[in-house]
């Protein structure tokens, strides 16, 4: 995955965090907010990951 991919996956899953967490305000079903909060937390872990992949990078540059 490059850096633009990630970046571009990260625009993504803050698309879906935002959904999941609209879905879990609305929601008072048990069963349906453990499967939510579960979703929210593996989206929430891929992008923290995303995220530390990408402060490692170093772009060159020219200072002319």
């Amino acid at each position: 995955m490059t850096g633009y991919e990630a970046t571009l996956r990260m625009f993504e899953l803050d698309e879906e965090i935002t959904k999941v967490s609209k879905d879990l305000s609305k929601t008072k079903d048990a069963k349906e907010r453990l499967v939510l909060e579960a979703k929210l937390d593996a989206l929430d872990v891929e992008f923290i990951t995303l995220k530390h992949k990408l402060s490692k990078i170093t772009l060159p540059y020219n200072d002319n």
